[in-house]
This record gives structure tokens, C-alpha cells and sequence, in this order.
């Protein structure tokens, strides 16, 4: 059949999603960059923070929206993506001829609206192609990477207005063209066996426990990137400071030296990087109160905030796959952190006009003291369940079910090589991954791969013929017996 080779058309295949994940992050950087530079004008600096809270809120409603609704109904979102990707590339270029403040206001929160809704997508297949795989860290961190140096080269070296306007629409447009190439949102799980990384709950409620305190760190280090960036932002805004400057690109090394890290060893490390890095934040607020500090500052504020974004973004990519509703988990890390962002940007900026940088570093303490609670709450949960073996069948299928291995390690090799003994097709051979590498039941089986749970019955059905077993559990025992009589 020659299984391999589709492998790797796969793997090919897979980075369309990388790219699209790169495309949306860099799309959004732009407009909600864009929509801010046009309040500011238009009404002031002091209009640009609660501008920026009204328009992320609306990017994190985008996302609830797509998450929400993909469960019940993957047909409607597949038909929807283009629709959000024309609307929001249609109103953009509106905004900077608009002069009345209602009108503004409903193109600007359409138009984030519409880029949360593609987000929602950008976030579920990147969750389904690397989610669970030994590049997840690294795939996210080098796309947004990527996305945060082609804004700065965008905003700083071409410094063309219209060009900045015209780069939005063309990213959702490109985004689009490859959706439709790689033909919508139906997953093509690859023939890797030993590629999870980690091992979750395996437990229900343990699940709902790591997933509750996954929203607690996002919430909390939300809240401490927030004491900074509102400040930022309203700097910006009144010309004291620029954002988009070449300081920038210490966001995009943090992106992607965050990357790194995340794929190096065991992710609960992460977090306590994570928050290794936070307690920086304690000291940026002092760097606030003199001008000849902003430089260093927003060096730091943007370093750390490539950590803050990676976690926020890969942990719950990751955790996904666990949850039943995975495009609501998948993007539930942005989601948190655009709605608590959203709320604390106003009361924050009013925090530093009243007390000063003395009470934002108080602030950070406080929260990095909870952050820290969470972090070790949620080591304790996850101490619990072992790594995964590094050749997974025989820890994640055979035994799990307690079925009698005839004593064979199995790995993505062997299951590729069996696949194209039964002659197997690509779909079948996609099927037959799921069915010795996972535990899922029919349902999501079917849901991630995007079929009718009566085609995946079938495919199903097709599979154990060629095999010659009836059940799941005689196709665990086939394969291995094959394995160790090859």
C-alpha cells in the first residue's frame, strides 16, 4: 500500500496547519495593533485601554463561540471559517475611514469577533496534528515566532500604512486558500505510535482537577502580564514608548526559546519556568517610573511574555485531546486569557494613576505566591500517573486492557508494516492507529477524523475482516503476534 509514503504526504500535509496557526497570529497581532492605533486617533490615548478590553473581549467570544459549537455541529464550522475570514477581511479595511464612534466601535468588535471565530480553528488543528507529538512546543513557538518578526518587519522597516491595512485581509486569505486545499477540518492522524509525550489523568475527575488548575495559571499569570501591558499599551498610545520598535523581537525570541524548552523534558517543568520567569514581573513595574528604564523594560515584558503566550497556548493545545469538547479546550488557554485580560486592563491602568508602581509590584507578588499554589497543587495531581513508555502500544494498548502480550515491544514501525500487510487503505490504516494507540470510543474516533460514525463502523468492520478477528482486543493480539513473528 505504501503506507510510509503516505506518512509522509502527511506530515507534509500537516504543516498547512502550522502555517495557518502562523497566519491567524499574526493577523490578529495586526488588527488588534490596528484598531488601537485607531482610537487613539480618532478619540485619544485615554479611549485606547478600554478599546483594547471591548476588542479582546470580543476575539475570546469568537473563540467560545467556534469551541462551543464544533462539538454539536463540525458541518456548520467547517461552512462558517470562510464566512468569519471574508467579514473580518471585509470590515478591517473600513475602520480607518469610519469618523463616528458607534460605527468604529461595531466594525472593530465585528471584525474581532470574526477573527476569534478562525482562531478557533487555528487552534483545533494545530491541537490535532502536533497536540500529543514531541514538536508541539516547538511548532507553536516558531509560528508565532515567525509572526511576531514578519508585524515587526511590516510596522517598522516598510512603515506603509496600507500595506500594514492590506497584509490582515491577505493573511485570512491565504489562511483560507489552505484550508480548502487540505480540505477542511478533518484530521489525518499520522502512523506515530510512540509519538505522545506525556501521560494524563486517566481519571475523570482527575482530568476536570489538571484542567481547573490549567484556567487558574492562565487566569493568574493573565492578571501579571496585564500589570504591564495595560501600562504599555497607554504608553504607547500617548507616543512615550513604542510597542511595535525593535525591542519587539524579544517577544519572538521568548516564543521561540519558550518552544524549546516546552519539548525538552517533562511539561510540568514548564510551569515552574514559567513562573521562574514571572518573578520578573515584580521588578518590571519599578522600570515604569523612569523613562531611561522603558527600553529594559519592555525587553524583559516582552521576553517573558513569549513564555506566558507558549503556555497559555501549548499546555491546553496538549491537554485537549484528553477533554470531550477539544476545539473548546484547544483555544480555552487564548480564551482565559482575553476575557480576564479584558477585565483587568481598565482597573489596573486606574491602580497605577492612583498608587503607583508600588502597588503593581505588590500585586505581582501576590499573584505569583497563588500562581506558585496552583503549580504545585497541579505537580501533586500529575505525580500521580507515570510517563508514558517511550514505545507506547504495549504500555497504552495491550496492557492497559489486560490483554497477554506475547512479550513484543511495538512501535510506529510495526504498525505501519501491518498496515501494509492487511493491504490496508490510508483511511483504514488511519483507523487502525486509533484503534491500537487510544482508548476512544467510536464517537470521537469518528470526530477526529472528521466521518459519520457509520463510516468509521465500516472502516472498522474492514479492518478486523482483513485481520481476521472480531473484536478490538483480537486486533491488539494480531498485531502483536505479527510483530513477533516477523
Amino acid at each position: 500500500m505504501g503506507t510510509g509514503g503516505n506518512t509522509l504526504r502527511g506530515e507534509g500535509r500537516n504543516l498547512f496547519f502550522a502555517v495557518q496557526f502562523g497566519l491567524w497570529f499574526f493577523a490578529f497581532m495586526l488588527l488588534e495593533s490596528f484598531i488601537n492605533s485607531n482610537v487613539a486617533d480618532l478619540f485619544g490615548a485615554s479611549m485606547v485601554n478600554a478599546a483594547y478590553s471591548i476588542g479582546i473581549f470580543c476575539t475570546a467570544t469568537g473563540l467560545l463561540v467556534f469551541g462551543l459549537v464544533h462539538a454539536e455541529a463540525a458541518a456548520w464550522c467547517a461552512k462558517g471559517l470562510p464566512a468569519a475570514a471574508a467579514v473580518c477581511a471585509v470590515a478591517t479595511p473600513s475602520i480607518p475611514f469610519v469618523q463616528h464612534a458607534a460605527l468604529l466601535a461595531a466594525l472593530s468588535c465585528t471584525a474581532l469577533l470574526a477573527c476569534g471565530f478562525v482562531g478557533g480553528y487555528a487552534h483545533l488543528g494545530i491541537a490535532q496534528q502536533f497536540g500529543e507529538g514531541p514538536l508541539c512546543g516547538r511548532v507553536i513557538g516558531v509560528a508565532t515566532g515567525l509572526a511576531v518578526f514578519v508585524q515587526f518587519v511590516v510596522q517598522n522597516l516598510m512603515q506603509r500604512p496600507t500595506l500594514e491595512l492590506a497584509c490582515i485581509p491577505a493573511s485570512l486569505v491565504v489562511l483560507v486558500v489552505l484550508y480548502v486545499r487540505r480540505g477542511g477540518l478533518q484530521p489525518e492522524p499520522s502512523l506515530r505510535v510512540g509519538a505522545k509525550t506525556r501521560s494524563w489523568p486517566s481519571d475523570s475527575a482527575d482530568k476536570r482537577r489538571h484542567g481547573i488548575c490549567l484556567v487558574g495559571a492562565a487566569a493568574i499569570l493573565t492578571v501579571i502580564f496585564t500589570l504591564n501591558d495595560s501600562i504599555m499599551v497607554a504608553l504607547d498610545a500617548s507616543g512615550t514608548v513604542q510597542l511595535f520598535s525593535g525591542v519587539r523581537l524579544f517577544y519572538a525570541l521568548g516564543l521561540v526559546f519558550a518552544g524549546l524548552l516546552y519539548d525538552l523534558g517533562p511539561r510540568s517543568s514548564f510551569t515552574f519556568t514559567t513562573v521562574a520567569v514571572q518573578i520578573m514581573a515584580v521588578l518590571v513595574p519599578y522600570f515604569l517610573h523612569t523613562p531611561k528604564w522603558y527600553t529594559l523594560n519592555m525587553a524583559i515584558f516582552y521576553f517573558y511574555g513569549g513564555f506566558y503566550v507558549l503556555f497559555i497556548t501549548a499546555e491546553f493545545v496538549s491537554f485537549s485531546a484528553q477533554m470531550h469538547r477539544r476545539a473548546l479546550w484547544a483555544s480555552l488557554g487564548r480564551t482565559t486569557r482575553s476575557y480576564v485580560a479584558a477585565l483587568s486592563v481598565v482597573p489596573v491602568a486606574l491602580l497605577y494613576d492612583s498608587f503607583g508602581v508600588i502597588a503593581l509590584a505588590a500585586a505581582a507578588v501576590f499573584l505569583n505566591m497563588a500562581l506558585l499554589a496552583v503549580c504545585v497543587a497541579d505537580a501533586m495531581l500529575m505525580a500521580r500517573y507515570n510517563p508514558p513508555e517511550s514505545r507506547g502500544v504495549e504500555s497504552q494498548g495491550v496492557e492497559s486492557r489486560g490483554v497477554e502480550s506475547p512479550g513484543v515491544e511495538l512501535d510506529d514501525e510495526d504498525v505501519e508494516n501491518y498496515a501494509r500487510h492487511l493491504h490496508l487503505t490510508e483511511r483504514e490504516a488511519q483507523v487502525l492507529v486509533l484503534l491500537v494507540t487510544t482508548e476512544d470510543k467510536n464517537d470521537k474516533m469518528a470526530n477526529d477524523l472528521g466521518i459519520s460514525r457509520r463510516t468509521l463502523q465500516r472502516h472498522i468492520a474492514n479492518v478486523y475482516n482483513k485481520a481476521g478477528v472480531q473484536s478490538r482486543i483480537g486486533l491488539y493480539q494480531a498485531l502483536a503476534t505479527h510483530v513477533a513473528q516477523a
